[in-house]
């Protein structure tokens, strides 16, 4: 089932409704739309860790990738939770009926360890599965200049098209993707842009999409998708089903500057969702996520 995005622009002209502030008509200036982002990453942050949204939780196989010397690229965006790590493609497992073997988890010096090796690609010769949840959307009130230098995590929006972006690799000058989509399997690809696990890859040999060159994950992905083609922007979009609560975890937010107060606004239409959440899964309805690997 395809689920809708919500761009930047959609999300902040709703919550500036609430405050009775029309983004089309100038209204909104610098100083609002700073705090009405502020509002926008408060409530997004919140709707996004209430449940494991399918959308929020993804299956890879590599989380970054670092040549000798350089700095890491990140293979998922920067953000993200590590859930679980596994020795087996845990989706196989489920569908056999059996337990993935888990390997236990800890933080060190804000890096990730498993098995108290710091994360890579496979400890002791065996291949590692990761299941993360993905860093939540994040809003920015300015837009991009071409004369500042940008560092992993900084936020932009793009008056264009509405749409919001934050930096995935430190660059100066470098201008938002056009045109992309989600990475599909069975897609033809020739020179395509797609989005897989909040980044953005670049393809660069034409190929159909398939399980073993899908980015990140395949075994011969680095063939068609290069990490150096990885973009320096990551789009930031909401999930349309988390759209309302959103809005008025905002509209709190703005209204007290109290996580409380916003978080107790959101609660019963986060509930709603989380019922229809599961609703959907016991119809064998998945949207994306873990299970899926979209």
């Amino acid at each position: 089932m395809n689920i809708t995005w919500v761009k930047f622009m959609d999300l902040m002209r709703d919550v500036a409704a609430t405050q009775n502030l029309d983004v089309d008509s100038y209204q909104v200036l610098a100083p609002q739309r700073r705090r009405l982002c502020e509002a926008m990453n408060a409530s997004t942050s919140y709707a996004w860790r209430f449940h494991l949204w399918p959308e929020t939780v993804f299956l890879t196989r590599a989380l970054f990738t670092q040549a000798a010397g350089a700095e890491p690229i990140y293979l998922i965006e920067r953000g993200f939770d590590l859930l679980e790590a596994y020795t087996e493609d845990p989706t196989a497992s489920w569908e056999a009926g059996t337990d993935p073997k888990v390997l236990p988890i800890r933080e060190a010096q804000g890096r990730h360890y498993v098995q108290g090796a710091a994360v890579a690609d496979s400890i002791d010769g065996e291949a590692l599965f990761y299941s993360v949840r993905l860093a939540p959307p994040r809003f920015g009130a300015d837009e991009r200049s071409a004369s500042v230098t940008y560092e992993p995590g900084q936020c932009i929006y793009d008056p264009a098209t509405g749409e919001g972006w934050r930096c995935h690799r430190a660059h100066s000058a470098q201008s938002v993707t056009a045109t992309w989509d989600h990475w599909r399997s069975g897609v033809a690809y020739t020179n395509e842009t797609r989005l897989r696990g909040g980044v953005l890859f670049g393809c660069n040999s034409a190929h159909t999409g398939a399980a073993d060159n899908e980015p990140a994950f395949g075994a011969d992905w680095t063939d068609y998708w290069p990490s150096s083609a990885i973009k320096y922007w990551s789009p930031q979009r909401l999930p349309e089903y988390l759209r309302t609560a959103v809005v008025m975890g905002a509209r709190a937010w703005m209204e007290t500057g109290i996580a409380a107060v916003m978080q107790q606004a959101m609660q019963d239409e986060l509930l709603w969702q989380v019922q229809q959440c599961r609703v959907l899964r016991r119809q064998g309805v998945t949207t994306g996520g873990a299970l899926s690997r979209l």
